[in-house]
This record gives C-alpha cells, structure tokens and sequence, in this order.
C-alpha cells in the first residue's frame, strides 16, 4: 500500500510551467450561450424516444458532425428508425 498521499506532509504543487489561462469576457460571455450537449441526456433521449440501441446511439453521438447531421435529416421529416440505420 502506498503511503505517500496520506501522509500530513505530502502536498499537491501546481505546474509551474503553465502559464495562467486568461479568458475574455467575449469568449466567456460566447461559451455561456452556446449548445451544451451533454452525452447522458442525448442517450437516454434517443433510447427513450426511438429505443435505439446502444450500437445505433454510439454512431449517432461519435461525432458532433455525426450529432447534428442526424437532427437535420429527421427535421425535414425522415424516419428517425431509417436514418440511424443508414447512418451505422
């Protein structure tokens, strides 16, 4: 067993050769409105709205590319069930 990470003296330094990551406030202001897609909640729509299974849903979510190209095809009316097979 290692002993070194409970030890009192032990302690966790930052790197020192990283500079500090300065943001403006337009790219925070940018990345405050942008798309959050978040892989949990996109899973458990489309195993719940469609009931794809997990081989469809990983070639549907493997890319943002891949993401937003299946939500473009089924809005102009296709078959949720036709494009995911077409797309695997």
């Amino acid at each position: 067993m290692r002993s070194k990470e409970d030890a009192l003296e032990y302690r966790y330094f930052p790197e020192p050769d990283l500079p500090p990551l300065l943001l403006s406030e337009k790219l925070l202001d940018e990345m405050k409105e942008a798309e959050l897609i978040i892989p949990f909640d996109v899973i458990s729509h489309y195993r719940d709205t469609y009931g794809f299974h997990k081989e469809y849903i990983n070639v549907l979510i493997g890319s943002v590319a891949m993401y937003r190209y299946f939500h473009q095809v089924i809005q102009h009316g296709f078959d949720p069930h036709n494009v995911a097979k077409w797309l695997s």
